[in-house]
């Protein structure tokens, strides 16, 4: 709470989002999918099978991505951009 008794939110940097970010329902159905595409490659882990897509995340940053997005989508954190700092901070609610 502030000196007006407002609450006040905590916002995070994504590079501080490991933080808070955790699995949502949505999210687990992805990785399921993610799951049977690496085990019809073959591959031994979603890792290997993603990183062999050639994409330009590694599956940590990708994986990353996707708990922030489904958290968004699911109305869980906020997405705050400060235009006079070009800053982005992602708030819990």
């Amino acid at each position: 709470m502030n000196s007006n008794d407002e609450p006040i939110a905590l916002g995070y940097k994504y590079e501080e989002l490991e933080e808070i970010l955790i699995p949502t329902e949505s999210y687990n159905m992805k990785i399921k999918e993610y799951q049977e595409y690496s085990d019809s490659e073959g591959c031994e882990t979603i890792k290997e099978a993603y990183e062999g897509l050639g994409c330009s995340n590694t599956w940590e940053e990708e994986n990353k991505s996707l708990l922030l997005s489904h958290m968004i989508n699911n109305k869980l954190i906020i997405m705050n951009h400060n235009l006079r700092t070009g800053t982005f901070l992602y708030i819990l609610k």
